[in-house]
């Protein structure tokens, strides 16, 4: 049913305005796709294109061309539709694999624009802060995860602590917002702590969390006496929890401005 065809490097397989009826599946190699308006997507071995066409037979939008030497499996629509028509079970297997293809090129597409956006989020405010004077450093294992074993420099204020929620969305591409895992019954609140600035200061202020926040073996918290620390130039200690056992230990490193 399906017919094996090769490309060679940098070879056209489809043309923009060009109306092949094909369905195409990679099976070894890399296929750069181009829509009209420029964007470009590269897809591998596994992936299918000019699926598109088993629902329309218009021209299709999107060029595609062999960024290396590539095999390929393509079948016609006509031979395709003609098949489904009298195998049922190849009809459901077609769909679920249509349907599952478009859901991971879609979900692909959005984390594409989502990095681009956090890119220029980044590069926005690299343009304000030259020089952070405010590092975090895990000391738990789980502040060493959060951080993804890395030292993180703060730039932008507030600066938040919080429980990831089930579906963070744009959160996740936030970088003033720390999200940290927890399991009920919960120890992290959603709104734990943040760092600000006001006056020239640094300031850590816990509000809303429930178990309050330790900064350098003091409690701060709404259950407290105090619900704000102001962090000197140094290097402080601050963990989110219950003070006998916080899951969550970080280091703060405090620059002069």
């Amino acid at each position: 049913m399906w017919n094996t065809v090769y490309y060679d490097q940098g070879e056209a397989i489809l043309e923009q305005g060009e109306a092949t009826g094909k369905i195409y599946a990679i099976v070894e190699g890399r296929v750069e796709l181009r829509s009209e308006n420029g964007k470009r997507r590269e897809l591998m071995a596994g992936d299918m294109f000019g699926e598109i066409s088993l629902a329309q037979k218009d021209s299709t939008t999107t060029s595609a061309q062999a960024k290396s030497r590539v095999h390929m499996k393509e079948i016609e629509r006509e031979r395709l539709l003609d098949a489904i028509n009298h195998d049922h079970e190849l009809a459901n297997k077609v769909i679920k694999t249509v349907f599952d293809h478009s859901m991971s090129m879609e979900r692909k597409r959005m984390e594409e624009e989502a990095s681009s956006t956090l890119t220029r989020i980044r590069q926005i405010t690299s343009t304000y802060t030259q020089h952070s004077h405010v590092v975090l450093r895990g000391v738990s294992t789980l502040a060493k995860e959060a951080l993804d074993y890395r030292e993180l420099p703060i730039n932008r204020f507030p600066f938040h602590f919080c429980r990831s929620p089930d579906n963070p969305g744009p959160l996740a591409y936030m970088d003033n917002y720390l999200l940290l895992n927890d399991d009920a019954p919960y120890e992290v609140s959603q709104k734990h702590c943040q760092l600000i600035e006001k006056n020239g200061k640094l300031i850590l202020s816990d509000t809303t969390s429930r178990f309050g926040t330790l900064i350098d073996d003091v409690c701060i918290g709404r259950k407290h006496s105090q619900q704000s620390q102001e962090l000197t130039p140094g290097t402080h200690r601050i963990g989110l929890g219950p003070s006998s056992h916080c899951l969550y230990y970080f280091e703060i490193k405090v620059e002069e401005c």
